[in-house]
């Protein structure tokens, strides 16, 4: 399996992962991305877009029905007002803490079959692709 191939399957199960979570709360997978994507002091919407790949009419959608259960907050930017951050409510909170504590579930699940070195080989292999992946994004 060539590279290309392990990341869409990487991909395919993390997504399966995360829609499993998602269904345990009531969530779809764009909303768990979403959640997860919002850091807790705030984020612009087109930032938010661009960390999720989507343009700006999917994410206010998305961001619509978040907020309408109250799971998000949108408010205007203090110094520029064309602008709008999203910030997580007390609910978005939450729920963000839940799927992190499952994703931590499944984490230990598949760590736990690796000896020590293995594991550090993952995570140092996953930063250095990682870093790989944001270096070439933003060139």
């Amino acid at each position: 399996m060539n590279l290309s191939e392990q990341i869409h399957e990487l991909n395919l199960e993390t997504c399966s992962i995360l829609r499993e979570i998602g269904n345990s709360l009531g969530i779809s997978l764009a909303q768990v991305q979403l959640i997860l994507a919002v850091p807790f002091n705030s984020i612009t919407m087109t930032d938010l877009s661009h960390n999720l790949g989507i343009d700006n009419s999917t994410l206010t959608r998305n961001l619509n029905k978040l907020e309408l259960h109250g799971f998000v907050h949108r408010k205007k930017d203090e110094f520029d007002r064309r602008v709008f951050k999203v910030t997580l409510a007390n609910k978005g909170l939450l729920t963000k803490e839940k799927i992190e504590t499952q994703l931590g579930d499944y984490s230990f699940k598949l760590l736990s079959a690796l000896s020590h070195e293995d594991r550090q080989i993952v995570f140092e292999s996953l930063e250095k692709l990682s870093w790989a992946f944001t270096k070439i994004k933003n060139s």
